[in-house]
């Protein structure tokens, strides 16, 4: 797929999904929070009925998405942000491929040094050739080692040193309550020691390295199988342990999903799925008088997020509109446009509840 197609499916995934693309209204419709499941990777069945829904400040610390565009000469690069519990980590979209590129929390930020291919997220990555680019492989494991630099406190320095790891979709069930919905698991691991110094370019004798605390990261993101448009369910662990006699130091495990009913909806019948890809791929469109004209047939009723961009992927419009099937046919009128100059546009028309069926299309604004 061409870059800027690309990249305008990912924009316009989390414009529908989640109802925002820019870090000043970013939001979460993960409202749910428990503890974490022990060593999910271990077992093909999750439990994630035991969770209580979030209070207002709990909101604050809930799985977030960000996608930014950032101006490269001529080139549009996009970065992706997942943010949760304050820990924000950032992903470069290279083509097809996803890389690890940074995190950041409030004490400190880094950039990592090495080139990290990871299969973290679905929608933004292809898994198989992430895994098939760089790194030791294990039973389904891309597993390297990596270093990384930064700040902390703003004052200090920070060296990251160890080994980073991903794997490919682990298949199996989710359990809500009295239901059960196939689904698919993906974990991003890291192990590493961090070297905090007054100097820029310190390094440590191999003796002292050796002693330093380990810390340990690991992700674990769920999606419904047939729709990877964004997880359903997150689970952060994180621990250190002294490098000496191997005692855990710290630990803490905190888990995040959908509502139930969200979850449910996007696990939707595949007839119905295939109808509904069936009317956004039939969809077609036309600007017009200063309007975009966005022609359906469909005779359901549909919730259906339109989004209007540039070649280069740069968005310029969003909205979701709902259609009823009265009439097989409908054309419907967008006239609260930008000003949009002269040029080809590419619109990307989704139903809210399939995002990852999406149609490009392409209009002339004279």
């Amino acid at each position: 797929m061409p870059y800027s197609r690309y990249l305008f499916t990912i924009m316009l995934t989390l414009m529908t999904f989640y109802g925002w693309a820019s870090p000043s209204v970013a939001a979460s419709r993960f409202v749910c929070h428990g503890v974490g499941l022990h060593e999910p990777e271990r077992s093909s069945l999750w439990n994630l009925s035991d969770v209580s829904t979030l209070d207002k400040a709990g909101l604050n610390l809930a799985p977030r998405y960000v996608a930014t565009s950032v101006h490269d000469g001529d080139s549009v690069r996009t970065i992706i942000s997942e943010i949760i519990d304050g820990r924000r980590m950032r992903y470069l979209v290279d083509g097809s491929n996803l890389i690890w590129i940074g995190e950041e929390t409030s004490e400190m930020h880094i950039r990592v040094d090495t080139l990290c291919y990871t299969s973290a997220l679905l929608p933004f990555g292809d898994c198989a050739a992430s895994l098939s680019l760089s790194g030791a492989h294990s039973r389904e494991k891309n597993i390297r080692d990596y270093s990384a630099h930064g700040r902390y406190c703003n004052n200090m320095y920070i060296v990251e040193k160890g080994i980073y790891c991903t794997t490919r979709p682990q298949p199996g069930i989710i359990v809500l309550g009295p239901d059960s919905l196939d689904a698919l698991l993906t974990i991003e691991s890291r192990r590493y020691t961090a070297d905090i110094s007054g100097k820029a370019f310190s390094s440590l004798p191999d003796a002292v390295r050796d002693s330093l605390e380990i810390y340990t990261v690991t992700r674990y993101r769920w999606y419904v199988s047939d729709n990877y448009s964004m997880p359903i369910a997150v689970q952060t662990n994180t621990s250190s342990r002294s490098a000496i006699d191997g005692s855990e130091i710290d630990a803490a495990s905190s888990l995040y999903t959908l509502a139930s009913d969200d979850i449910k909806a996007l696990a939707r019948p595949k007839d119905n799925f295939r109808d509904i890809e069936s009317v956004i791929n039939n969809a077609r469109a036309y600007y017009a008088a200063g309007s975009l004209h966005i022609i359906l047939n469909s005779r359901m009723d549909l919730a259906i997020a339109i989004g209007v961009s540039s070649l280069d992927g740069i968005p310029y419009y969003s909205k979701t509109i709902h259609i009823n099937g009265i009439e097989e046919e409908q054309d419907i009128v967008l006239t609260d446009l930008p000003s949009l100059p002269s040029g080809r546009y590419m619109v990307g028309i989704n139903c809210s509840d399939t995002p990852a069926v999406v149609n490009r299309l392409y209009i002339v604004v004279p």
